[in-house]
């Protein structure tokens, strides 16, 4: 299963490939900036 999400980030931290924390719902996950379609 993968999950799929779209936030906003900070332009510093909007670099393709920039590997980033998210919070969802109190837990941490990892997640990579990618660039649309999301997945083939």
């Amino acid at each position: 299963k993968i999950g799929i999400g779209m936030g906003y980030v900070k332009t510093e931290y909007a670099q393709l490939g920039t590997e980033l924390e998210i919070d969802v719902r109190g837990r941490r996950l990892k997640g990579v900036v990618v660039k649309p379609p999301f997945r083939k």
